[in-house]
């Protein structure tokens, strides 16, 4: 409890920060597809953030010292607790919505064992939802529909 607390004040300070200062900074997130049921992705509520929203796990990472692959699997095992498999980048999004000017890099995989997923003290819930509800559903972050949607334009 105190730990979700801890992380939800530590956000809020990271936010005005971000407002006042507007810093250039580097993300990843990662659609995850389940390996049995491959219309399903993998999406997240955070305890932090736009608690509301379901959303793709993913965060922060210095491009100097990790390349957005690796830092999309470590998010994947931080978050989730899982081995995503096949990571590729897709895409890349800009956002301001945080106040801070962010460069997201978009990947796609599959998560290895997708009965291990574990919430905690960074992700409240998370559930399988099929591809084709994901674009017309209002509690989904844009980010994820903007993922979907790169994805999708690939393949075809």
């Amino acid at each position: 409890m105190w730990r979700t607390v801890a992380i939800s004040a530590v956000h809020l300070v990271r936010c005005a920060y971000w407002r006042v200062w507007r810093p250039r900074t580097h993300g990843v997130k990662v659609l995850l597809f389940h390996p049995a049921y491959k219309d399903r992705v993998l999406l997240v509520r955070h305890r932090y953030g736009a608690r509301e929203l379901w959303n793709l796990p993913g965060g922060g990472y210095h491009p100097i010292k990790e390349d957005p692959v690796s830092a999309a699997e470590r998010e994947v095992r931080e978050e989730i607790g899982a081995a995503p498999v096949a990571l590729e980048e897709i895409g890349t999004y800009y956002t301001e919505a945080q106040g801070k000017r962010d460069t997201v890099r978009l990947c796609v995989g599959t998560l290895a064992h997708p009965a291990v997923i574990k919430t905690g003290n960074e992700i409240a819930a998370a559930c399988w939802m099929p591809v084709r509800r994901v674009l017309g559903k209002s509690d989904v972050a844009r980010v994820v529909k903007v993922a979907v949607t790169m994805h999708a334009a690939r393949r075809s």
